[in-house]
């Protein structure tokens, strides 16, 4: 007996294929939930997405409430929905994951009467974190301070002014948390208009 060749081999997997089948009506992509950021479902009284409409984008338990009762023949989908010939989701129902231009198809033309949203919604994006709050440290002299540095007009410590050398700068820009000193006025007999880095 002659091995199959490549081709012949090609013929018999997609023929194993065919014959393993599809979902049923190949309209549900699986049971698990499907997601999508605007969930939505567009019902349309005549085949080929063609005639009036009406879209919604969550469950209706009554179509009759809604004046689509039993009208519905081909339907648009966003997200997996169930459909179903009675109100309150009763009756012969399927699963829906994408378009359905002729609903006779499913067994469902002109018998629709409520569906419900059954994907999974998008979570809601977190709260935005507050601003962190400002930075609060010991008001040694006069100071104003900000996010990043602070400026300490006439450091003193003790209530003795400093004196104008780097060294000093750096530790009381530390002891009043910062990283250490930005700029500084050395001129002066004491130290000045010190600008501490975060």
């Amino acid at each position: 007996m002659r091995a199959p060749t490549l081709a012949g081999l090609s013929l018999i997997v997609l023929l194993a294929g065919a014959a393993q089948g599809q979902p049923r009506g190949d309209y549900d992509r699986g049971s698990e939930p499907y997601f999508v950021d605007r969930p939505e479902i567009i019902l349309f009284d005549r085949p080929n997405f063609q005639g009036k409409s009406r879209r919604w984008t969550d469950d209706i338990t009554d179509l009759s409430d809604k004046d689509f009762n039993d009208k519905a023949q081909s339907v648009r989908v966003r997200g997996r929905w169930r459909v179903c010939s009675d109100s309150d989701n009763r009756g012969h129902c399927e699963f829906l994951t994408r378009d359905v231009a002729d609903l006779r198809s499913l067994g469902l033309d002109r018998t629709v009467s409520s569906f419900s949203y059954v994907g999974r919604r998008p979570e809601p994006p977190p709260p935005l974190a507050p601003p962190p709050p400002a930075p609060v440290y010991p008001a040694q002299g006069d100071s104003l301070q900000g996010w990043t540095v602070g400026l300490f007009l006439k450091p003193a410590r003790d209530g003795a002014p400093l004196p104008p050398s780097p060294e000093a700068a750096d530790v009381y820009c530390r002891r009043a948390g910062y990283g250490g000193a930005l700029y500084a006025d050395y001129s002066a007999p004491a130290l000045r208009d010190l600008v501490c880095r975060r």
